[in-house]
């Protein structure tokens, strides 16, 4: 198959839709398919770079590196067109969908989109009322994703998401593959001392971590409050908060206020090559978020293993394992009984560890390739081109994939 992938968000950007892409990429270039991916540059100049072609943007200033493009007409989608792409998968709802729909009108291919955000957490950036953002994010997304031929959904809360849209008649469930195989390798204890060294965290600490962007809908002030309980029953522990965005200086403030300096530390940014490390310096994996579609740390952290102690949400259902490989919290008392469960019980810790590990292996980046060729193969042999297949199948939901593992939405 000639398969065109199309996202505004694309490398230098670290987040959870450029893993999902790359990982895409790669397993369908395995498979031995034929993969273009369309994106916006990060400048004002439109090229092609092997498989790449990039779309002049400017940045947009709602959030940070947004990029956006009043382009219509440019050499780039032409030289798609050209190419003829069996399928469009769209990964991104705005700019680049418009080019996706465009070559999928032109050529007469069929176009899937994965829904990888909700919207509903971040329309605060624009739009301060909340019931009017959702209202309109609802509004939006359903006239915007009608010409799907079908909508990958990460997870059963996003489908749940996309059916109060009134979209349910198009949704399939594909969790989003990683490729865990490095975090499986475990670094030397003298690789550990140094980043407790670097930090300056007592060797008789135990180390928290979340890991990912710093922003607002994450949710680590919670986390922080949180902490502060934590100590007064459990003092010989430090809070690592690993990555950078908008709202780290407020936690920075929040964090000072709360005369917490010493035990919750902030990292900044960390090369991602390092991130294995930090995880593996850790003892428990920590998250308070209940924004995510997926959350792709939650499986890292577990195939370094780490145990989790996390808010309980529909997104890691099937991920977070309550009494297995961690623990889900509904309120700050739960949240202190099983983290310090964890940290004074050694050998529950060592069983929750070998079991993340083992749960994360349901989420490879293979899996996930071949559900998502599966699903193309699918919509190919229903696709009339012109036609709205308002219709789809309930199909790849019960695939059974030769040699692999299928996690049930």
């Amino acid at each position: 198959m000639k398969i065109l992938l199309t996202s505004d968000w694309f490398a230098p950007s670290v987040n959870g839709v450029v893993v999902s892409i790359m990982n895409l990429y790669n397993e369908l270039k395995n498979a031995g398919h034929e993969v273009r991916i369309l994106t916006l540059s990060d400048s004002d100049k439109s090229y092609i770079d092997g498989d790449f072609y990039f779309v002049r943007s400017f940045a947009v200033k709602v959030y940070p590196n947004v990029r956006g493009t009043l382009i219509i007409t440019n050499k780039v989608i032409d030289a798609l067109v050209d190419w003829k792409p069996d399928i469009i998968h769209s990964q991104c709802e705005f700019f680049t969908y418009s080019f996706a729909y465009r070559i999928a009108r032109k050529t007469g291919a069929p176009l899937v989109h994965t829904y990888h955000t909700l919207y509903e957490y971040y329309t605060k950036y624009v739009i301060p009322n909340e019931k009017l953002g959702q209202m309109m994010v609802g509004s939006a997304m359903r006239i915007r994703l009608k010409n799907a031929a079908a909508i990958i959904a990460p997870t059963l809360k996003v489908k749940n998401n996309l059916i109060e849209h009134d979209l349910n008649e198009k949704i399939v469930v594909i969790p989003t593959g990683i490729h865990l195989e490095k975090y499986y390798e475990r670094i030397p204890d003298e690789r550990k001392t140094e980043i407790r060294e670097k930090y300056q965290i007592p060797e008789d600490h135990k180390i928290l971590i979340c890991l990912g962007r710093v922003a607002e809908e994450k949710n680590i002030q919670e986390l922080i409050q949180n902490f502060k309980l934590l100590i007064q029953v459990y003092p010989k522990v430090t809070f690592l908060i690993v990555g950078d965005g908008p709202y780290r200086e407020d936690l920075i403030r929040l964090v000072e206020d709360k005369g917490l300096s010493d035990q919750i530390l902030f990292t900044g940014m960390i090369n991602p090559a390092e991130v294995r490390d930090y995880y593996q310096t850790a003892d428990i994996f920590i998250s308070a978020s209940v924004s995510e579609t997926q959350g792709l740390t939650y499986v890292e952290a577990m195939a370094n293993g780490l145990p989790e102690v996390c808010r309980k949400d529909e997104a890691i259902d099937g991920v977070v394992l309550p009494g297995t490989n961690g623990y889900l919290f509904k309120n700050s008392a739960e949240f202190v009984e099983y983290t310090k469960r964890l940290l004074v019980n050694e050998d529950l810790h060592r069983q929750f560890s070998e079991a993340a590990i083992e749960t994360s292996k349901s989420f490879s980046t293979y899996n996930f390739g071949q559900r998502v060729i599966a699903l193309y193969e699918e919509v190919l042999k229903n696709h009339r081109p012109d036609s709205n297949l308002d219709r789809l199948f309930d199909m790849v939901q019960t695939i059974k994939i030769k040699g692999t593992k299928i996690l049930k939405p």
